[in-house]
């Protein structure tokens, strides 16, 4: 068993480390927030159709879902740190390409690859702190880190408006080359050196091609199932100005394929293993129970999270007239509570502070499907929003603690990849879902005759209550994971907590 190869760091330089892998983590969030604030002025300024300034979005999603499994592997192998600063620079002639692009077609290629710095970056930061922590340090680590999401959000909506309104939504991307400059040049001084797999080992392509084809198709038919029609066609797929003839819709073909494509893949992953050959992916990080459900739980939490920010953001413009700030106290009790997280998972156990959180963010969702009526206002919502913001950073903070505390150091690349990808998913699943319980409840009311309040109201209810669903469900699976407290004293490197806790 190979341990990882790591230079000598300091205390004080981890947590400075830690900083600048969070700064990074933050950069990548706010951009994608940006995004929802800065579409319709960039299809002014490019006198395009919303339709395809929305692909400037899933073509980011696209490539940051289908890669991660690449470089989380690449990162094992060459250096996570190699590949967090790399993630930064690509991220960063991304961003600068995005904000000088011509046309809508450049702007969408460039915007892919952004998507390939943050697949890079965000899985290599996962597993950098899961190498430089351990114990109780880990979990305060994972708690700071977590507070990106929550302000990342927030800061998002206002960098964007910003920038929309008073200099110009490309200097809302210029921002990012500083940030992930400064972020890499911080990893170069302070992270070190952490590759899992000291001897060079041979990369499997052909896993490699099928796990990324197959994660693209089924990423592709999540964000173009609405449009393209889950079954019978609604749009033709078109392919550089050639409509494709298809006796259905593109998007369960695609899904269909996809899955296909992810079975192969697991076969093959499995085979390699057993003829003891490197796999792409290590499948056996599923017999550990906190990794199999809390990546499950991961991708459940994100997808429900994700519904509640753009649904009810969604119905909020559509039918109230509130715009997207009203969820600024989502981003700051999320703020709060990532690092608080931290403080409790060492006194109560991980997966107590994850059940803690998902009990608070189903509260809070309980508590908007209550509310849900004609003439809101902002301030009949900040209580429910700052209790799902609450529970947001406490459980997605600590599941990332909860599902690397039982994998072996020299297997935290492959994990912290599948998390991450796991994670990513989520937020189609949840476009999907949304598009779906939408346009039924709509298309219902509206046909019964109702007012034009009523299908947003009927639609909402209906989304809701598909939330509290998905929130039991991650209640009932986190009952699962096994519940840790972090030790006082770190373990040594030869501790595996398979020794102790595999199952």
């Amino acid at each position: 068993m190979n341990t990882p190869v790591c230079a000598p760091t300091t205390t004080s330089d981890r947590w400075i480390a830690l900083a600048f892998l969070t700064f990074s983590a933050l950069t990548s969030v706010i951009d994608t927030s940006v995004m929802t604030v800065v579409t319709p002025t960039i299809a002014q300024s490019f006198h395009a159709s919303l339709e395809a300034v929305e692909w400037t979005t899933s073509s980011y999603a696209l490539v940051f879902g289908a890669t991660m499994l690449l470089w989380g592997k690449l990162g094992a192998m060459f250096g996570h740190r190699h590949m967090f600063i790399l993630g930064n620079l690509t991220f960063a002639l991304g961003s600068v390409l995005v904000a000088w692009s011509p046309t809508i077609a450049l702007m969408i290629a460039m915007r892919a690859l952004q998507g390939v710095g943050a697949a890079m970056l965000n899985p290599a930061a996962i597993a950098l702190i899961a190498l430089m922590f351990t114990g109780r340090d880990r979990a305060v680590a994972y708690g700071i880190n977590g507070m990106t999401a929550a302000v990342g959000i927030g800061l998002g909506y206002v960098l964007g408006g910003f920038c929309a309104q008073y200099v110009g939504w490309r200097w809302a991307f210029y921002v990012n080359l500083p940030s992930c400059v400064l972020a890499a040049w911080g990893a170069w001084r302070y992270v070190p050196v952490l590759r899992e797999h000291p001897e060079r080992r041979r990369l499997d392509y052909v896993g490699a091609v099928q796990s990324l084809v197959g994660l693209a198709l089924i990423i592709f038919a999540l964000i173009q199932g609405q449009s393209l029609g889950w079954w019978t066609v609604k749009h033709p797929l078109g392919l550089c100005g050639w409509t494709v003839p298809l006796p259905v819709s593109a998007a369960p073909l695609a899904l269909g394929l996809g899955c296909l494509l992810l079975a192969v893949f697991t076969c093959r992953e499995l085979a390699l293993a057993r003829h003891g050959r490197e796999p792409l992916f290590d499948m056996a990080l599923f017999r550990y129970a906190s990794f199999r459900w809390g990546g499950i739980v991961g991708m459940l939490r994100v997808l429900a999270q994700f519904a509640v920010n753009y649904s009810v953001t969604l119905f909020l413009q559509m039918f109230e007239g509130i715009k997207a700030l009203v969820s600024m106290p989502t981003a700051l009790c999320g703020t709060i509570a990532a690092p608080l997280g931290g403080w409790l998972a060492n006194r109560l156990g991980v997966q107590r502070t994850v059940l803690v959180g998902l009990l608070l963010q189903g509260a809070g969702v309980f508590w908007i499907w209550r509310l849900v009526a004609p003439a809101l206002s902002i301030w009949q919502l900040a209580g429910p929003f700052a209790l799902f913001g609450l529970g947001t950073g406490l459980a997605g903070a600590q599941l990332n603690t909860a599902t690397l505390q039982d994998v072996p150091r020299e297997r935290t690349g492959d994990a912290s990849s599948a998390a991450v990808t796991l994670r990513q998913l989520g937020a189609p699943f949840a476009a999907a879902l949304v598009g779906l319980l939408l346009e039924s409840s709509v298309t219902r009311l509206g046909l019964a005759g109702d007012d034009r309040s009523a299908p947003g109201i009927g639609a909402m209810q209906s989304m809701m209550l598909a939330i509290m669903v998905i929130n039991s469900v991650c209640l009932l699976l986190t009952l699962l994971i096994p519940n840790h407290v972090p030790p006082r004293d770190a373990p040594s490197a030869h501790d595996h907590p398979e020794d102790r806790n595999a199952r």
